[in-house]
């Protein structure tokens, strides 16, 4: 059953053409916890712009086939439902490019991809040319990342990670982990953002939620019966484009779905 809900627009996501000082962006995003969308001119110095890239923003798959295909990726269906989150798999990723190539992976979204990470410890037998973990640098006004830092020197892990899908795959509606921080910038393609401001998070829960905090999966067909409070529900709806970059406010519950083929950069912060 579609949802119903009034619309916040931009107003409460403002876009910015000229990025912001750090102490504007302290001042007016951060502590505030209010969301904020970057013009293409805070990033636009990676090489990813210039590599991942094709004609007409569109992705460029025989390059990045060509630099990391030999890695292993997680795999989203995201036309199969398992619980709060969409059945997974590991796969290569030249295999998931050779899925799309033959029009049979349209509902296949590479998540959570540790990119940077994999190439700083592990060079495939990909294109040697083409390996390397700077294809991005972090803008100055989100350097004070005390996760990632932390995570990247004394764990095996971070929270730096590339999605690849089509159109029309998405993600659940989520909270970033430890309900965090995070910014995301396309690459390439565009993004719809569905932003729950933390205030509405009771809004969202399944009837009886205070007991599981099971919120709603796809803000687009909820159930009314279930999900009694969801139509009081405020939400943000934001369009991302190519080259552009969110900084999503902390706790905040979140729902993207590719409005084009796209690849994005996200990482999370605290």
């Amino acid at each position: 059953m579609e949802a119903y809900y009034v619309v916040y627009l931009a107003s409460d996501c403002p876009r910015l053409n000229v990025p912001p000082s750090y102490d504007e962006f302290l001042a007016s995003y951060l502590l505030p916890n209010k969301p904020v969308i970057i013009g293409p001119s805070l990033v636009n110095s990676w090489p990813a712009l210039e590599n991942w890239v094709a004609e007409r923003e569109s992705i460029d798959l025989e390059w990045l086939e060509s630099a990391y295909g030999d890695y292993e990726v997680t795999v989203a269906d995201c036309s199969s439902r398992d619980f709060s989150d969409q059945s997974r798999e590991q796969k290569r990723f030249r295999d998931v490019v050779l899925l799309w190539r033959h029009g049979s992976g349209q509902n296949l979204y590479v998540k959570d991809w540790h990119l940077s990470r994999a190439l700083s410890l592990r060079p495939s037998s990909c294109d040697p040319s083409k390996q390397q973990p700077d294809f991005y640098t972090t803008p100055d006004i989100f350097r004070d990342d005390w996760m990632n830092a932390y995570y990247s020197a004394h764990t095996e892990d971070d929270f730096r990670f590339v999605y690849v899908g089509a159109a029309g795959t998405f993600t659940p509606l989520h909270r970033d982990v430890y309900t965090s921080y995070s910014w995301s910038t396309n690459v390439a393609g565009r993004k719809r953002w569905w932003l729950f401001p933390p205030e509405q998070t009771p809004l969202l829960f399944r009837r009886g939620g205070e007991m599981h905090l099971e919120v709603a999966y796809d803000v687009r067909d909820v159930d009314p019966t279930a999900f009694p409070s969801f139509s009081q529900a405020r939400p943000v709806i934001v369009e991302q484009g190519p080259g552009e970059t969110i900084f999503v406010s902390a706790s905040t519950l979140s729902r993207a779905s590719a409005s084009t083929t796209l690849v994005v950069l996200t990482l999370i912060r605290v």
